[in-house]
């Protein structure tokens, strides 16, 4: 069950004060499943058209969070290591703070190794995962030896691999059930980078 379906106090849309005129801003407080508050990273994403802007910042002590952003329309995630929020939805003004709050949702974990295709690691590779409509959900990117863990939702979502200089491929994946942790280790392709769904 989504956080959108589950029976909570309901996400807020009303804009009140910013604390500085020059941003705009979302405020807010994250919630786990069982609707107490817990302290988490709280992830930004502007999807104004050929923007790929992304901010990010740590909740308080008390679960609350005050991310400072300019003017835009901005998605809005919350993430542990072993949980994910739905995504919602900012229409970020000037001078004024969206008061938006996360709830903590079942999570699923993916891990593997990212390579090229002579089996040689690529570091800094970098791994997202997206809902149906491409946008994003959580990202990260691969470490030295090309390993990567990405906490995804309990949901049908693509996750897509890039690198410089290799094929974009992206992966369809769909998960059943809290805390299972999946394995896909990919190979790139060298080339140009296109996007493709295999």
């Amino acid at each position: 069950v989504s956080s959108a379906q589950r029976a909570a106090p309901a996400t807020g849309s009303s804009a009140a004060p910013a604390t500085t005129a020059a941003t705009g801003g979302v405020k807010g407080t994250v919630f786990d499943k069982e609707g107490q508050p817990c302290a988490a990273l709280v992830v930004a994403y502007c999807f104004d058209d050929g923007s790929s802007e992304v901010r990010s910042i740590r909740t308080a002590a008390d679960a609350t969070y005050s991310l400072p952003l300019p003017p835009g329309e901005w998605q809005l995630h919350a993430e542990t290591d072993r949980a994910l929020s739905a995504a919602e939805y900012a229409s970020v003004k000037e001078g004024y703070e969206e008061e938006t709050d996360l709830y903590l949702d079942e999570t699923a974990v993916l891990v593997g190794t990212v390579t090229g295709a002579d089996g040689r690691p690529i570091a800094g590779a970098r791994v997202e995962c997206e809902d149906n409509e491409e946008r994003p959900l959580s990202q990260t990117p691969t470490d030295a030896g090309g390993a990567y863990r990405l906490v995804i939702p309990n949901w049908e979502v693509g996750i897509r691999y890039s690198a410089e200089g290799f094929v974009t491929m992206t992966l369809e994946l769909s998960t059943e059930g809290e805390n299972q942790e999946l394995r896909r280790d990919v190979r790139l392709q060298p080339g140009a980078v296109v996007a493709g769904r295999v």
